[in-house]
C-alpha cells in the first residue's frame, strides 16, 4: 500500500542561538528545524542546530526549505549533510538559483566552514512562491522580518501545515498569513515575545502567542503551535506562558523538541 502519512516532527524550536542546561531540558535548546514526512517525501523546514541529529531514511528524497538566511536557521546544515552523506535539494528565498547559492556560500565556505554545499552534493535553488515536490504542493508569501522571511505552506492529500517563523504583524503580513493559513491543520507561529516585550521591540520581526491566537481564529486553523522560543526563556517561564495560552484555546500549545505535532494518514483524515 502506498504510504500517505503526513507527519510533522519538531527537531528544534529555539530562537536566535542554541542553548543548553537544566533550564531548557523540557522545550529543548536546539534552533529551528521541523521535519515533515509526506508520503515518500522528507521535507525539512529550516536547518537550525536541531536538524543535525535527524537521520533521514535511505532511498527517500530530501528537500530543505529555508525561510530566511539568518544563522540560527542554517547552523545545523553543514554537519547534517556531511554526517548523512545525502544529496539534498536546498531552497532559499532569492531571485535566482545563483543568488541562493551565493547567499548560502557566505556562511558555508572557507574560512567560516571548510566544505562548500556543492562539494557535499547539495543542489541549491531559489525558493519560488509556488512549486511541487513530488505530490507536495509548496506555496509561500512574504512575512515581516529584518532582511526578509518567507511564510511557507505545505499541502499533501488535502492536509496542510503553515510555518510562520520570525514573523511580525506589520505591513500587511498578518493578512497574507491569514489567507495562506485558511483552514490549515497546523499553524507553526513565532511567539518569541511576551506582550510587554513586543511593545518595546517593534520592528524586530518577532511576535507573541496572543497574535498567533488571533491569526488562528481569523484563519480558522485547527491547531496553533508556538515556536522560536526566546533563547533566555526558561522551561518554567515557557510552561507559564503555555498555560495562559491554553486557557484561552485548548487547541494551542508550545513546541517541544521531539514532539510529533501532526501525524495523519489519508484514511483517518477522511473519517
Amino acid at each position: 500500500m502506498e504510504d500517505k502519512t503526513f507527519k510533522v516532527t519538531v527537531l528544534g524550536c529555539r530562537g536566535s542561538v542554541p542553548v543548553s542546561g537544566k533550564k531548557s531540558l523540557l522545550y529543548g535548546g536546539e534552533t529551528s528545524s521541523y521535519r515533515v514526512d509526506a508520503g515518500e517525501e522528507i521535507i525539512y523546514l529550516d536547518a537550525g542546530s536541531g536538524i543535525y541529529t535527524d537521520r533521514p531514511e535511505e532511498g527517500k528524497r530530501v528537500s530543505i526549505l529555508l525561510s530566511h538566511w539568518h544563522i540560527d536557521h542554517l547552523v545545523g546544515l553543514g554537519m547534517f549533510l556531511q554526517k548523512n552523506r545525502i544529496k539534498a535539494d536546498i531552497y532559499g528565498p532569492a531571485e535566482t538559483d545563483e543568488e541562493a547559492a551565493k547567499l548560502l556560500r557566505t556562511l558555508y565556505s572557507p574560512p567560516f566552514w571548510p566544505v562548500e554545499m556543492e562539494a557535499l552534493g547539495a543542489k541549491i535553488h531559489a525558493l519560488p512562491y509556488e512549486m511541487k515536490i513530488g505530490e507536495v504542493e509548496v506555496s509561500s508569501a512574504e512575512g515581516s522580518h529584518p532582511n526578509g522571511c518567507r511564510i511557507i505552506k505545505l499541502e499533501y492529500e488535502g492536509m496542510s501545515v503553515v510555518y510562520a517563523t520570525d514573523f511580525e504583524a506589520l505591513d500587511g503580513a498578518e493578512d497574507r498569513l491569514a489567507e495562506l493559513a485558511e483552514g490549515t491543520e497546523l499553524l507553526l507561529f513565532d511567539g518569541q515575545l511576551k506582550e510587554d516585550e513586543a511593545e518595546k521591540s517593534r520592528g524586530c520581526g518577532h511576535s507573541t502567542p496572543e497574535t498567533g491566537l488571533m491569526i488562528k481564529r481569523r484563519s480558522k486553523a485547527k491547531r496553533l503551535v508556538i515556536v522560536h522560543h526566546a533563547a533566555d526563556r526558561s522551561d518554567d517561564e515557557l510552561l507559564e506562558m503555555e498555560k495562559e495560552l491554553r486557557e484561552k484555546d485548548e487547541n494551542c500549545r508550545f513546541a517541544r523538541k521531539g514532539d510529533e505535532l501532526l501525524s495523519l494518514s489519508q484514511e483517518c483524515h477522511n473519517r
